[in-house]
């Protein structure tokens, strides 16, 4: 089970979801938070993500694996999270296949990558042990958002399994300065 809820959450890792609780100006920090990327956005280049804080949020909307339990398959389709990362300026206009993925730490590589015109499309293979993770991504995009529909399939092993799930990204502002 631990291998198939890793496969699951290679689409995304787990962190915590946003307040909507209102800031002494009256506005909930999403909203004030969708002023920020407003402005930031002005000027933007419209053909690359803005560097900085993203949040993204993975929302499980199916799971087939022959041979698997019902209880398992329930576990991985509600697997919902959200994960923050830093989006350094340089890979604006390709991160990191490893962004998308959902950890810094994965060991995914680009198999096809377009980001033009408000359109993402990547193939996305990451090394699992055992097999591998094939993920599809496609969607829309702005310089401080992205709504993309994903499927990932394991290779490699006994009972091929796919996922699929709606991945948003939202830009936070900039990353905290390290010490």
């Amino acid at each position: 089970m631990v291998r198939t809820s890793m496969i699951a959450l290679a689409l995304a890792a787990l962190a915590a979801c946003g307040s909507q609780q209102p800031s002494s100006q009256g506005k909930t920090v999403a909203q004030e938070n969708d002023v920020r990327a407003d402005a930031a956005a002005q000027g933007a280049d419209p053909n690359a993500l803005l560097a900085g804080r993203w949040e993204t949020k993975q929302e499980m909307v199916g799971v087939a694996k022959a041979g698997l339990e019902a209880q398992s398959k329930r576990e991985i389709a509600a697997a919902s999270g959200a994960s923050v990362q830093c989006l350094p300026a340089l890979s604006s206009k390709r991160p990191d296949a490893n962004f998308f993925a959902g950890s810094s730490e994965s060991e995914c590589k680009y198999r096809s990558f377009s980001m033009r015109d408000g359109r993402l499309d990547a193939t996305i293979v990451c090394t699992a042990t055992p097999g591998s993770i094939t993920m599809t991504l496609g969607g829309k995009y702005t310089p401080t958002s992205y709504t993309l529909d994903a499927t990932a399939v394991t290779s490699g092993v006994p009972n091929v399994m796919r996922t699929s799930a709606k991945i948003t990204g939202t830009w936070l502002g900039a990353c905290p300065e390290r010490p």
